[in-house]
């Protein structure tokens, strides 16, 4: 589960749009978009990996069953 989400952040790098002339406006929309997802998934992530990680320390097992 955590590699789609790592997947789906880098598809979102990918995706910033290219600067073009005369559309600074629908320019800067895109990227605040853009910004305020990521920032959203980067908080999902951490929350997520430090759920990992205090399975870990309960139950070693997991580890390997979740990653």
């Amino acid at each position: 589960m955590l590699h789609y989400f790592l997947l789906l952040s880098y598809i979102c790098n990918c995706m910033v749009p290219l600067h073009h002339g005369g559309n600074d406006e629908i320019f800067n929309l895109h990227w605040k978009y853009l910004s305020n997802f990521q920032l959203v998934l980067t908080n999902f992530l951490l929350a997520y990996s430090h759920s990992i990680k205090q399975d870990i320390n309960f139950f070693p097992t997991t580890m390997y069953l979740k990653v």
